[in-house]
């Protein structure tokens, strides 16, 4: 292509088209998407033209050495570029629909990169992501190691190992994994997290604040570390920094359930007036509840609780009976006997039992 840009070259033009255009996004400087395939489209428009003219001119001088009157040859070139383009046509629109198939699910398309690509550690450790999500957890983790395997600096790979075996309840062998992606990466947010959710399991708190308090160094909008923070502190009886915690962990995700229902059971069981808030409680609950488009027990039952606690026990009732409903039905056993208990609690007029 440079020799034909410097002898001027009419060609040349769709060769340096395809390169000057392709270099955007194939230069030196890191590009994130994990879909390639696109890239290319623009860039191949100067070599199919290449190929159209150039088959153009080829079937021009065949033709023209071939011994027949002008009618006939012209009739004849237009059936055969019709059948060549016909073949070629309905072979690549085979290859886009083959294509297609390999997008049906983040699954399929790292499964095909990996049989492509065998030695890609980034290729194993999305499948294995994928395989987690669908629940295929010895597979994943296979995929995983080989990922670390073949690329030993991934720290993603290598935390997405750790946690899985964490998962998987191997703690320890899951814990140095992490723990060396905190080498690599001193700055690896998710891992502090992680470790965090780990010690604050094994009582450890001093551990677990200074890993959440590291993870939201590291990423100051990081809304899951501000939420584990927050669940740590009202642990140790710190309400006023768990509120303050929980609040931002809402900031940075408003339409974070789980963070909602927390956050109106704190606010809600409070004696300390100063702190006690139970009509924000109930627009935290009822905001929970409609994310979660009634269908999630924990978000309902939250719900009951902070009606009680403000005093709408017939609304508990309500609400605590359609928990009760939703756990017989997903068989949660231990929930239903719960809500049994919460709900004669509620029908006497009290928001607590005498035990509390």
């Amino acid at each position: 292509v440079l020799w034909g840009v410097t002898k001027r070259q009419a060609w040349a033009f769709a060769g340096a088209w395809f390169f000057l255009i392709l270099s955007v996004t194939s230069s030196f400087m890191p590009y994130s998407d994990l879909v390639f395939e696109h890239r290319m489209y623009l860039p191949l428009a100067g070599v199919v033209s290449i190929v159209v003219i150039g088959g153009y001119q080829l079937g021009k001088r065949g033709m023209g050495r071939l011994k027949m009157a002008k009618e006939q040859r012209l009739k004849l070139s237009r059936v055969v570029a019709l059948a060549i383009a016909a073949i070629v046509i309905s072979a690549l629109v085979f290859q886009t629909l083959r294509r297609n198939v390999d997008y049906r699910s983040q699954m399929v398309i790292w499964t095909d990169t990996v049989n492509k690509r065998p030695e890609n550690g980034r290729a194993h450790s999305n499948l294995g992501k994928s395989l987690v999500i669908a629940n295929r957890f010895d597979e994943a983790l296979l995929h995983f190691e080989i990922a670390c395997k073949y690329d030993p600096g991934d720290v993603a790979a290598r935390h997405n190992l750790g946690q899985l075996l964490i998962d998987l309840g191997r703690i320890e062998e899951g814990k140095s994994h992490l723990e060396k992606v905190i080498r690599l990466r001193p700055n690896y947010s998710i891992a502090h997290r992680n470790l965090g959710r780990l010690f604050a399991s094994e009582g450890k708190t001093d551990l677990a604040l200074s890993h959440f308090l590291l993870a939201i160094q590291s990423d100051p909008n990081n809304a899951d570390a501000y939420f584990y923070l927050a669940q740590t502190m009202e642990k140790l009886g710190r309400t006023r920094e768990a509120c303050d915690n929980y609040l931002l962990a809402l900031k940075f995700d408003p339409h974070w359930s789980l963070a909602l229902s927390h956050y109106a059971r704190l606010l809600s069981s409070q004696d300390d007036p100063q702190l006690r808030n139970t009509g924000e409680a109930v627009k935290l609950a009822e905001r929970a509840v409609a994310l979660t488009q009634r269908q999630d027990p924990f978000d309902l039952e939250t719900l009951a609780l902070v009606y009680a606690e403000s005093g709408r026990f017939d609304d508990a009732v309500r609400v605590s009976q359609e928990t009760l409903a939703l756990a017989e039905e997903r068989n949660e056993l231990t929930l239903a006997a719960n809500m049994k208990e919460r709900i004669k609690l509620y029908q006497a007029g009290r928001a607590r039992s005498d035990s509390h």
